[in-house]
């Protein structure tokens, strides 16, 4: 939600009452800031409420929108980029909730799906598949094997179209970015550690000297990663001698031009089969839904390349 455009421009564009749901208070408060300053007309129509939606908050929603905006409203469930297993929980509400008519979401995140149960040789997670046919497909061809979190992290990479748009500037920072969290995870594993990021980036640099870019985020490490050591995943320092050992490896591989053009290759063929992954996470939530009995399809709502989780899962209920 952050600061609330969305729902603001939805009743001032179109007269919708707008009932938004945030976990993180911040984002309230934002919201209503947003409000105050630049939407005064949309007080008492579009509310802002704390409320970390899951499978069970149906009566909870129902009862907030009787609060705010009165009993026998026709409800659209709609969200701007519903991370994870979220987007896959509204498309179960949208079923469940008889007051919801139709809904519009934007889903994205895929990697963060809960997963339900991890082993050396597979993933379970606990939405994905969400659909009874995949479901039957992934037990037949054992998809929990090779199927895992890579698979969904590559379902939502840039899009091949962003690709093609790559100077060779932006292509050699990704393929170092690339190369340096590969170094990062060989040293862990050659260890028998695992790399827990304790931040969703670790600072932005464009540089394309290569040294210059590995001790920058050499010396960001400690602060944006943890090591925890198996099998009982105790946290671990990012000593010197850990560094040490990246380093080596860096130099390694950096400073070997075939290497470098294998992750370059390697980037390109992720953009490559990008949507065809994506599109199985798609589809596999676009039938869960039609399996309840109601349409549902895919509408592109933005260019890929000014966002690309550019698609919305679009579903209505028949109305008397």
């Amino acid at each position: 939600m952050l600061k609330g455009y969305l729902s603001h421009l939805l009743f001032q564009n179109f007269g919708h009452q707008v009932l938004g749901l945030e976990v993180c208070k911040k984002f309230i408060d934002q919201a209503y800031k947003t409000q105050e300053n630049l939407y005064p007309s949309c007080k008492n129509n579009v509310i802002f409420s704390e409320l970390f939606v899951q499978i069970d908050s149906e009566k909870t929603i129902e009862s907030l929108i009787e609060k705010h905006f009165g009993k026998n409203r026709r409800i659209c469930l709609t969200g701007l980029h519903a991370c994870a297993d979220l987007s896959v929980t509204v498309l179960k509400l949208f079923s469940k909730m008889e007051c919801v008519k139709a809904l519009s979401i934007m889903p994205c995140c895929y990697h963060r799906t809960e997963v339900k149960e991890e082993m050396p040789e597979k993933t379970i997670f606990t939405n994905f598949p969400c659909s009874r046919t995949l479901k039957d497909i992934f037990e037949r061809f054992e998809g929990e094997t090779y199927l895992g979190t890579p698979f969904l992290r590559l379902a939502c990479q840039d899009t091949y179209e962003s690709f093609l748009e790559l100077s060779e500037k932006d292509l050699e920072t990704k393929t170092q970015a690339l190369l340096f969290r590969a170094v990062l995870e060989f040293v862990a594993e050659d260890q028998n550690c695992t790399v827990k990021r304790l931040k969703r980036k670790s600072g932005k640099l464009t540089t394309t000297d290569g040294g210059l870019f590995f001790e920058t985020h050499l010396n960001n490490l400690p602060s944006c990663h943890r090591l925890l050591a198996a099998p009982s995943s105790i946290p671990r320092d990012i000593d010197e001698p850990f560094l040490m050992e990246m380093r080596r490896k860096w130099e390694e591989y950096h400073t070997n031009i075939t290497k470098r053009l294998a992750v370059s290759v390697y980037i390109a063929l992720q953009a490559l089969i990008q949507s065809v992954c994506e599109n199985v996470v798609l589809v596999d939530r676009i039938e869960m839904v039609r399996e309840y009995g109601y349409s549902c399809r895919l509408k592109r709502i933005t260019d890929s390349k000014l966002s690309p989780r550019c698609w919305a899962l679009v579903a209505v209920k028949d109305i008397q």
